[in-house]
């Protein structure tokens, strides 16, 4: 009975491998297929990944010669679009720029004779409490090897990489990209993409990269309520190139628009107001003389959350508003400087 009994469990256990390697086979070439996909139709479906974002912002912002240079992290990135204001602009920001990357751009600028006259300097807290691991081995080639020295101070590192990284599959920047750009921020888009084609409707990536170097995220609405857990810690070194990017442009005789973008009101929420009192004293006390001014846009109340796709981050539309209304107090300051 005993042998018997074992055979029945075997057979059991049999019957549920092969259920499911039936359930997980189709999975299985889906992601296959998904991969080989997303490898040869990418920008279609989804826009260009990263990488490619940052290698084509290089080429572009060198394709003539700009009077002013947007830098920033994200929400300058999405939030400005240069044909809205009355200079020749190209939004030189991107996702997650601190000040340390800042600063570096402003050098490679320096570097191919492509320093504006006007800087439009995107400025928030996080750009204060941020060291950006993920993306530096994508500016190397542009910056100069102390770039990297930054991180190797902070994080310990083995062959020019972070130590964890090496440990915890989450933390490698590496293995996270590929899953991004191949599975997670492209699956759902592919499903979409094939059935417009069957339908015969056009297909429009959701992530766009225009010539002016702006971001646009299409189809994303914000929610109610989406809170924003920020760090509002300054580290040292941010703040030391912070301070050389303002220096670095005295020398260079380039005027210096500071700018915070909008709030929406739920993520003022999410700090003691008295904190954002004390980042705008900051920020203020760091403007000197006529060649840097700080234009706040935190609390202005003309943005909802209809000008928004998320917390933090404004839609097409809202950009469009944001832009002409930076335009408006930047030619109204210059108009003060001439008197």
């Amino acid at each position: 009975m005993s042998s018997l009994s074992i055979s029945n469990s075997e057979m059991n256990g049999g019957g549920y491998l092969r259920k499911a390697a039936i359930l997980l086979t189709p999975l299985f070439f889906a992601a296959v297929l998904n991969n080989y996909w997303i490898g040869t139709l990418r920008d279609d479906v989804s826009g260009p990944t990263e990488p490619a974002c940052i290698e084509n912002s290089f080429k572009d912002v060198l394709r003539r010669h700009y009077a002013c240079i947007a830098l920033g992290n994200s929400r300058i990135l999405l939030g400005l679009n240069p044909d809205k204001l009355s200079i020749p602009c190209y939004n030189f920001a991107f996702q997650a720029d601190s000040f340390d990357v800042i600063y570096y751009k402003l050098l490679f600028l320096e570097k191919h004779a492509a320093l504006p006259r006007l800087l439009i300097l995107g400025v928030d807290d996080y750009q204060f409490a941020n060291l950006d691991q993920t993306r530096r081995r994508h500016y190397a080639p542009f910056f100069p090897p102390e770039f990297e020295s930054d991180v190797s101070q902070t994080v310990p590192t083995f062959l020019g990489r972070a130590l964890n990284s090496f440990f915890h599959p989450l933390s490698n920047d590496v293995f996270n990209e590929y899953m991004t750009t191949h599975y997670s921020q492209t699956l759902d888009l592919s499903v979409k993409y094939i059935t417009a084609r069957l339908q015969g409707r056009p297909v429009q990536p959701r992530f766009v990269q225009k010539e002016n170097g702006q971001y646009l995220v299409r189809g994303v609405e914000a929610t109610a309520y989406e809170h924003v857990d920020r760090s509002t810690t300054r580290l040292p070194l941010q703040v030391d190139y912070f301070d050389r990017a303002l220096n670095f442009a005295r020398r260079n005789h380039i005027r210096v628009f500071v700018v915070l973008s909008p709030f929406r009101k739920t993520s003022l929420t999410c700090y003691r107001k008295d904190i954002v009192q004390e980042f705008v004293e900051f920020v203020e006390g760091k403007m000197t003389g006529k060649t840097t001014t700080f234009l706040s846009f935190a609390d202005d109340p003309a943005y909802t959350i209809g000008d928004f796709i998320d917390g933090d981050h404004l839609n097409p539309a809202g950009a469009d508003k944001f832009s002409a209304s930076l335009d408006e107090r930047i030619r109204k300051v210059w108009r003060n400087d001439a008197r």
